[in-house]
């Protein structure tokens, strides 16, 4: 969780609020205090601007004289296009104002039950349709019209009190990319009372009331509502969450294709303490304050908890008070004032990611981290294991909790292959910072068995999953994979120059993460070391480890790597110095098995079979790479070795060697070959 930067400096250090501390509440203890002289507007805006520069006070809806006539404002509401706000007060009454202008556009004393407070208002979806719920447990329906230039207002109880007290009232919205959604058209509205839950329709053509119990509950605990559009089975439909006490409940609705309405109850979610906060955050996570104000986000689809927040400090605004109807007399049932001791419906306000929390001398808006930012806080913090380790579970569609991703699979792999790969660069960079540069070899070399397989593994992992990164050579070169496994080496080298082939030789596995990355950079490494200081003896081992760990998928990456060298005299001369050291290390070595010996030497006839080829090997080297394709005795690769005989001979690449022998080779593997079969 991640507190708004611009309200931490409203933090209040007041001592932690004990619930069970609270002394019984009376109308004292909400009285505005005397003042000498009370401050006026423009002292008030002058103190705000002194604070803040970018504060304004813009409208100032209503006068002292408002509230002492209505009493403290209960519940606000804002419609959908930011144009309308209703007030509910203590004492019943209800106002609309004109956000643009601040001007009153209706009064109304006569929408609900007499002599009761205004717990909730609820725009709907519809911006003249409202619902409200009161302190005597009863919903009314209010209809915003204007007739003959005539502002009016139709009240319809959809539920009486008189039937059970209900709480809360939350009416499903649903965003713009879901305003023609098969369930939007019918405006449904949930009210959770003090035993069961109620789901209806507010429009006539669906008529829709389901009850859902609790179970057994804490008379204390106060209902809760909230709903959010989850995708079930690749189709989204609202979920409608709601408990009271422990547990929470989940109502999934959809309309089937005949056009009849389900509501089917979903897995619950058990919790050890009872809660007063109810909100989603995205459509996997729910953000749950409990009775001693700690903020909890679970994951619903595992129903695992993924981090507590102690909120305490923020002294949460509780509407005891109007659930007391303390200033229209008292006049509710004992339950509903009971309950009122741990209603905070006005206090705690969602709103995409985001939550607002009123707090009695702070306000503080709370928000899950996106993706970047969960990542971005463990790199500040230099946990590049923990860093890299979500950042996968990101790339693989595994992490709860995860803000601000693509729902493609393709383009979220995508976007976070390219964090991993600056990742990845930061470590490596990190790394050779630290990288002692005087001591024993053991010392470096431990140092990089810390480090090196962690970046191998990570740098394997995206090139083989992430489809950004399973592209050719210049795909790499963009995500810059290469440029991580060459800045071990282009770092090093002019520091470490005998060291690294000898730390190297141990990490055979990152060698051939380079030479599958970018062999070019690899071998122009190596041949810089050799041509301005190193010696034979110091270069080859390295390149025999290359070879000993892999020879055919060094070959083939090799081959590649040929195919893209330009035609000019420069590259060809690398291209064969290439050739000469393959040749040296592999030839003039006992370590390697013929069947190592033998890919080379396939790798080097099919250069040699080109049409446009131009390497030297020498007589004897050839003779032998002749020798390989026809030997009696090797019965494996046999149709690779025929067919690179063949593509020799059709572009005359055997014009220096007998005919005869040529032949007579040829028909002992066809007589090796007539014993066999």
């Amino acid at each position: 969780m991640a507190e708004s930067p611009d309200s931490r400096s409203l933090v209040s250090a007041s001592s932690q609020l004990n619930l069970m501390e609270i002394e019984p509440i009376d109308d004292k203890e909400f009285d505005i205090p005397q003042l000498d002289t009370p401050p006026t507007l423009e002292s008030i805006l002058n103190e705000c601007s002194g604070k803040d520069q970018n504060q304004a006070l813009r409208l100032c809806l209503g006068t002292t004289v408002t509230g002492a006539e209505c009493g403290a404002v209960s519940a606000l509401s804002i419609n959908h296009d930011c144009t309308w706000l209703l007030c509910g007060f203590a004492k019943g009454q209800i106002t609309m104002w004109d956000l643009a202008n601040g001007k009153l556009l209706r009064t109304i004393t006569d929408a609900h039950t007499p002599g009761t407070a205004i717990l909730h208002f609820k725009f709907t979806d519809n911006t003249t349709l409202a619902v409200c719920n009161d302190s005597g447990g009863s919903v009314f329906e209010l209809s915003f019209r204007r007739v003959m230039g005539m502002r009016t207002c139709e009240s319809r109880c959809l539920f009486s009190g008189s039937k059970g007290e209900v709480c809360c009232v939350e009416p499903l919205h649903a965003g713009p990319e879901l305003k023609d959604h098969p369930i939007t058209q019918y405006s449904l509205l949930a009210m959770a009372s003090l035993t069961k839950i109620l789901l209806i329709g507010l429009k006539p053509s669906l008529k829709v009331w389901m009850t859902f119990p609790y179970g057994k509950t804490d008379p204390a605990s106060v209902p809760l509502l909230a709903w959010q559009f989850v995708a079930v089975q690749k189709a989204i439909n609202p979920v409608l969450a709601f408990c009271r006490g422990d547990g929470i409940h989940f109502l999934l609705v959809k309309k089937d294709e005949s056009g009849t309405i389900h509501v089917i109850r979903q897995r619950q979610l058990q919790l050890s303490c009872d809660l007063i906060s109810l909100s989603w955050i995205n459509p996997r996570t729910l953000v749950l304050m409990d009775i001693t104000e700690k903020l909890r986000v679970e994951d619903r689809p595992s129903q695992e908890e993924l981090e507590t927040v102690d909120v305490a400090k923020l002294q949460l605004v509780y509407n005891s008070s109007h659930f007391k109807s303390l200033a229209t007399g008292g006049n509710i049932s004992q339950a509903l004032a009971l309950v009122g001791e741990r209603a905070c419906y006005q206090s705690v306000c969602s709103y995409a990611s985001q939550i607002i929390y009123l707090g009695t001398k702070s306000v503080h808006i709370m928000t899950l981290r996106n993706w970047r930012e969960h990542v971005d806080h463990l790199l500040k913090q230099e946990k590049f294991m923990e860093a890299l380790s979500l950042a996968w579970c990101f790339h693989e569609g595994t992490a709860k909790a995860v803000l601000g991703l693509f729902a493609d699979p393709a383009k979220r792999k995508g976007v976070v292959a390219d964090k991993m790969v600056e990742i990845l660069l930061q470590y490596v960079d990190r790394s050779l910072k630290k990288c002692p540069e005087h001591g024993k070899i053991q010392v470096m070399e431990q140092h990089f068995q810390d480090m090196v397989p962690v970046m191998v593994d990570y740098c394997l992992l995206l090139q083989r999953k992430s489809p950004s990164c399973r592209q050719n050579s210049s795909d790499l070169s963009r995500h810059g994979l290469h440029k991580t496994s060459e800045g071990v080496l282009w770092y090093l080298a002019p520091r470490h120059k005998q060291q690294i082939l000898e730390v190297l030789n141990s990490f055979r596995q990152l060698v051939l993460l380079f030479v599958k990355e970018s062999l070019l950079q690899v071998f122009e490494f190596l041949i810089r070391l050799h041509s301005v200081e190193a010696e034979q003896e110091e270069v080859y081992p390295y390149i025999r480890s290359l070879l000993h760990f892999d020879t055919q998928e060094f070959l083939n990456v090799l081959a590649l790597t040929f195919e893209d060298f330009k035609n000019d005299k420069q590259a060809l001369e690398y291209q064969q110095r290439i050739v000469d050291i393959l040749l040296k290390v592999m030839v003039d070595n006992s370590d390697f098995t013929p069947s190592q010996v033998g890919c080379l030497f396939t790798f080097l006839a099919r250069q040699l079979a080109k049409p446009d080829n131009t390497l030297f090997v020498n007589r004897k080297l050839f003779d032998q790479v002749l020798e390989f394709l026809c030997s009696p005795d090797d019965d494996s690769r046999h149709t690779e070795r025929q067919q690179v005989l063949l593509e020799l001979l059709q572009v005359g690449g055997v014009v220096q060697f007998d005919e005869g022998c040529l032949l007579d080779l040829a028909e002992k593997v066809l007589s090796n070959l007539r014993v066999y079969v």
